[in-house]
């Protein structure tokens, strides 16, 4: 089967694959919807096109003087005319009224943090110098992840090769042409559109930078072929192509990404009857280290599973209760050389791994949820909490006994499923996690960091930008009592939602 799905992603991705970039809310994103759709038609029958309101960015034209040899934009850059001193992040010179040249950081997305500490010290401009020049990384004036709030950044921010300061003399000018402005981008869905029960999401996104073979005209392909064959074992399905999943979201919010499957599955989860829909997600599953995450009861063989993609579209779908699997490649040291920049290239792939992602996807489904193994995973989170959180253990599993698990997954997805950012913003750059009860698991990581003397000061619940925990160094009182607070909510929560489902 593999050798099969393999040849039929090679030559669906060929058809699909250009070398342009596919700005949500552009022209060409249109352009490339109905290529999308003709396909997705061909192979699975009947399709829709639908609309969703979005902040568009186009870059107009750039220079720089210095000229540097590749030159990209960040995305959310306000244009900007400017000719100043400039100095190295790393020196202790003032930055008062300077442009500061940097090193790209080790996580190309942080990018933004080095653009707001240059503004908050008084720089007119950022310059990066990648090895992987150019490279489009989103930002925001905003040093969280809301979904509501944002602002454009401060200064303008340039990514340009490594070297270019070393030509620089002792000056640097730059003129930038940008347009912000409020457009709409469109999302695809073809196979199985009037069935709401016991239906199968296949998804990808289409917008992209520059080439974004990876990134994610494979994932498109694999989606296509994943419900193609999922509908001739007889599985309802549904494929869906999103738009706005590398940016997009209205006002400038600092959680940009995602956009598109936001409004998507936000539109679904008010209608009831598509509680038990199952979503999964490709997103770079064809290159690195592929990452098997999403609902803990949608096992992949033997592969070890991990948390669900606050990265991903899927998140979308996770947040509002809907049960996922997501298969990605976004975590691995592989990406970060590729990620947002012209070498994204069909060369890159693994097809190999790309067909093993597809046919592990469609065996999964196949097979269905295994509650059992969802079961577990609660009693290992809950587990290792104080005593009043094995409570909250024995409320679920009664709950469960009497409605079962399918019913019940939904509410305790909306309730409890949260990403977290380990640290403050302002002094540590962490990857976003997705936690089952957050407030248990992060106390039990922060009592095991304080031992050892270097837990971090705050924990957030991104995207609703809620402070979870505040800690003094070594403050294990005050952990300990906001734990117990936390706890006391958490159990009028599952209450809540017994009294909802036994009614």
């Amino acid at each position: 089967m593999r050798a099969e799905i393999r040849k039929e992603l090679e030559a669906l991705a060929t058809t699909l694959h250009d070398s342009e970039s596919v700005v949500a809310g552009s022209q060409r994103e249109r352009e490339i919807v109905e290529k999308v759709r003709g396909l997705a038609e061909e192979a699975l029958g009947s399709s829709r096109l639908s609309s969703v309101p979005l902040l568009a960015w186009e870059l107009r034209g750039a220079e720089m003087f210095p000229k540097p040899k590749s030159l990209a934009i960040a995305p959310y850059v306000e244009r900007a005319s400017l000719e100043a001193p400039w100095v190295r992040m790393e020196e202790r010179a003032s930055r008062e009224g300077k442009i500061v040249v940097a090193r790209e950081p080790e996580d190309p997305d942080d990018i933004k943090y080095l653009a707001l500490e240059a503004a908050r010290d008084g720089a007119v401009g950022l310059i990066v110098e990648s090895p992987s020049s150019p490279r489009a990384i989103v930002t925001t004036g905003h040093w969280g992840f809301s979904y509501y709030v944002g602002s454009p950044p401060p200064i303008p921010i340039v990514v340009v090769e490594e070297g270019y300061s070393s030509r620089a003399g002792n000056r640097i000018s730059m003129n930038i042409e940008t347009r912000t402005k409020e457009s709409r981008g469109y999302i695809v869905e073809a196979g199985t559109l009037d069935k709401a029960d016991a239906l199968v999401l296949v998804g990808a996104h289409h917008d992209k930078w520059y080439s974004g073979f990876n990134d994610n005209t494979i994932g498109l392909a694999q989606a296509i072929i994943t419900a193609k064959h999922l509908m001739e074992k007889g599985v309802a399905s549904r494929f869906v192509s999103f738009t706005a999943e590398e940016y997009g979201a209205p006002g400038y919010a600092s959680w940009y990404w995602a956009w598109g499957s936001r409004v998507y599955a936000e539109g679904l989860a008010e209608l009831e009857a598509y509680q038990g829909t199952v979503y999964v997600n490709y997103d770079m599953a064809a290159v690195g280290e592929l990452t098997f995450s999403g609902s803990p009861h949608y096992s992949i063989g033997s592969r070890e599973r991990c948390c669900e993609c606050p990265e991903c579209d899927s998140f979308s779908f996770a947040s509002q209760g809907f049960q996922t699997l997501s298969l990605h490649g976004l975590w691995g040291e592989e990406v970060k050389r590729i990620y947002h920049t012209p070498m994204d290239l069909p060369e890159t792939s693994n097809m190999e791994s790309a067909a093993e992602a597809v046919e592990l996807t469609i065996r999964s489904i196949s097979t269905g949820p295994r509650w059992g193994i969802w079961e577990n995973f609660i009693a290992s989170v809950l587990g290792k909490a104080p005593l009043e959180a094995r409570v909250i253990l024995s409320s679920i599993d009664s709950i469960a006994k009497r409605t079962g698990w399918e019913h019940l997954y939904p509410l305790l997805a909306r309730s409890f499923l949260k990403a977290v950012h380990f640290g403050s913003y302002f002094e540590e750059s962490r990857r976003l996690e997705a936690l089952w009860f957050p407030e248990i698991v992060a106390y039990v990581r922060l009592r095991a960091e304080l031992e050892r003397g270097r837990a971090p000061s705050e924990v957030w619940v991104a995207g609703e930008e809620r402070l979870l925990y505040a800690i003094g160094r070594g403050n294990k009182v005050s952990l300990d009592h906001q734990l117990k607070v936390s706890l006391r909510r958490l159990r009028e929560e599952v209450e809540s939602i017994g009294r909802e489902l036994l009614k």
